[in-house]
């Protein structure tokens, strides 16, 4: 790169690092800050004793009743509610939302890409891995397919 594309790259580096900072940050803020409180004792079934008693300790620091967070119930919907908010996160309107970053971060790393003559950033990062570039990924996703398909086919219908 010349001296003009160099300095370009340096920004456009600066700002995706910044973002990615900003986007973990985020993630954490968020994590950090859901709780499930359950207190009707009929929703732990499935949790183990541990587990409960951590739930129970970590709802009496907040000072709150019951339990508090959990991954174990047998709750179809406690399990909705808990996959929901872990899969969520950052997409929430709220001071954490990540879409915003995510938009800037895929456009600053196809101009990267580009600045670098690359015409994806998938190709830009692949060149320095084995696969050397975006049809050799698809290639073996492929190869992939052809070999295990059919043999997951045959488990599926075993276990129906």
């Amino acid at each position: 790169l010349d001296e003009e594309g160099k300095e370009r790259l340096r920004k456009l580096t600066e700002e995706a690092s910044m973002l990615s900072l900003q986007f973990s940050q985020n993630l954490l803020k968020e994590n950090k800050a859901f709780t499930l409180n359950i207190t009707d004792e009929a929703q732990l079934d499935g949790l183990p004793e541990t587990a409960r008693e951590a739930a129970q300790l970590a709802a009496k620091e907040a000072g709150k009743e019951g339990w508090l967070f959990m991954t174990y119930s047998t709750q179809r919907e406690l399990r909705k509610q808990l996959y929901m908010a872990r899969n969520t996160e950052g997409t929430h309107d709220n001071a954490e939302n990540n879409l915003e970053i995510c938009k800037r971060l895929v456009n600053l790393r196809r101009e990267i890409a580009q600045l670098l003559g690359y015409a994806t950033y998938a190709d830009y990062v692949l060149v320095h891995r084995m696969a050397s570039n975006a049809d050799n990924v698809y290639k073996l996703l492929n190869d992939l397919i052809d070999a295990y398909k059919p043999t997951a086919i045959e488990e599926v219908k075993a276990i129906e």
